[in-house]
Parts: structure tokens; sequence; C-alpha cells
């Protein structure tokens, strides 16, 4: 019986081992499983982070690309003459010269040209108008000076008989040799 007993205690040994073996397998499957879904997490938030990253990184060489492309723009102010930047703070007003910063003096520059532009187009338009108007008078006083003209030699030749009978033609001058003769 003794064998029994320790048969006895080794089965009540094994089975408390297979137990804390059996607890130690769930314990380390379930931290195993635990680990696996921290990983899969960390893994999920590293890949959005990592696809911002090369968003971002899209972005920057979209907007270095749209910086190349605007630097090598040829904008029409660059064609055009503007007025001189000493003649534009003489002469614009206050509000558009007052800003230091280069850019907005620049669009401050061209709008004051477009006013400027506009204004000599409106004072062309208006000497152009005068101009047309004072040529219409100018046919309209040249045809009257024709038409009077033309009046005035129908009055001549009218005149050119009446003319005739109260001035008769000179008596012709006695020549030299006629006085010579005479003596």
């Amino acid at each position: 019986s003794d064998n029994s007993t320790i048969d006895s205690l080794q089965d009540t040994r094994t089975n408390t081992q297979f137990a804390l073996l059996k607890e130690l397998n769930t314990t380390t499957y379930n931290h195993t499983r635990e680990m696996k879904n921290l990983t899969a997490e960390a893994r999920q938030i590293m890949d959005l982070r990592h696809l911002g990253l090369q968003n971002i990184a899209y972005e920057k060489r979209h907007l270095e690309e749209e910086i190349v492309k605007c630097r090598q723009f040829r904008s029409i102010y660059q064609d055009i003459e503007l007025i001189s930047e000493e003649d534009f703070l003489n002469t614009a007003p206050p509000e558009l010269t007052q800003d230091s910063n280069a850019h907005a003096r620049m669009i401050n520059r061209l709008k004051f040209e477009h006013q400027e532009r506009l204004r000599l187009k409106q004072v062309l338009e208006d000497l152009n108008q005068e101009r047309l108007q004072l040529i219409k008078e100018h046919r309209l006083e040249g045809s009257q000076l024709e038409d009077l003209d033309s009046q005035l030699d129908d009055i001549v030749k009218a005149c050119q008989p009446i003319e005739k009978m109260l001035n008769p033609p000179p008596a012709p001058e006695p020549t030299p040799m006629d006085t010579t003769e005479a003596s």
C-alpha cells in the first residue's frame, strides 16, 4: 500500500502540475492573444500614420511643383510697361502707396496702372469725339465756303457786263515814238 500511496501522491502531484501547466498555458495563450491584438492595433496606428506621412509627402511634392510652375509662369505684368516705382509713389493716392510689403505694393501699383489706363482711355475717347466733331464742323464750314465761293463767282460773272459799261477801256497810252512825231 505504500506503493499505492506513493502512486496516489505522484498522481496528485502530477495532476497539480498538469493543472498548473494548463493554467500557465491558458495564461500564456491569453497573453499572446492580447499581445497580438496590441500589436495589430499598434500596426494599424502605424499604418495610418505612415499613410498620413505619405499623403503629406505627396502634398508637399505637389506644392513644390506648383511653386516651381508659379515661379516659371510669365505673367502679363512682366511684359507691359508700368509706371515707375518713383512716379507711382509720387502720383498714386496714399492708400495705395502706404503698404511696405513688396507684393501688396505691386498689386496696388497694378491697380493704379489699371485706373490710370482707364482714365486715359476715357480721355482719348473724349478727344476722338471732339476731333470727329471738329472735322464735321470743318466739313460743314468748308461746304458753306464752297457755296459762298460759287455764289461770289456767279455775282462776279453777273457784274462783268455792268462793270464794262461803267468803266470803258482806257485809251492806249502814247508810245515814245508817238511823242517824237508830235514835236
